[in-house]
């Protein structure tokens, strides 16, 4: 029986996408559909909930939501073993080059380097 090569046995990467902007679900999806498999959540215990229960690789967490954080939103996410899942924050609404968060447009080369950086190739 031949082996499968071990790009083919890898399992696909899966973002939660954290945005209170349901219309914002399908964009984010669409930009990272050949890269990874999405699940939107509109809120934070949501979100908690579900890195802790499902093994996903990144949180892209919409920059308005980072107001309801005591701490610093790049280590609230843990999955079920306790570590810190890595966050992109993006802002979905931002529109001057000069804006402090990624972009959708920017979201995709992003989500890839730390998808890299997170399965060690």
């Amino acid at each position: 029986m031949p082996r499968k090569s071990a790009r083919r046995a890898k399992r696909r990467a899966k973002i939660l996408h954290v945005d209170r902007d349901r219309n914002a679900y399908d964009a984010v999806a669409k930009v990272l559909a050949g890269i990874a498999d999405v699940v939107s959540v509109d809120s934070i215990d949501d979100a908690r909930y579900a890195v802790s229960s499902i093994d996903f690789d990144l949180v892209v967490l919409e920059a308005q939501l980072i107001a309801e954080f005591d701490s610093d939103p790049a280590v609230a996410f843990r999955d079920g073993k306790g570590n810190v899942v890595q966050v992109v924050i993006l802002s979905a609404t931002a529109t001057e080059p000069a804006a402090p968060w990624p972009t959708l447009d920017d979201l995709p080369s992003i989500v890839r380097v730390r998808l890299s950086r997170t399965s060690g190739s």
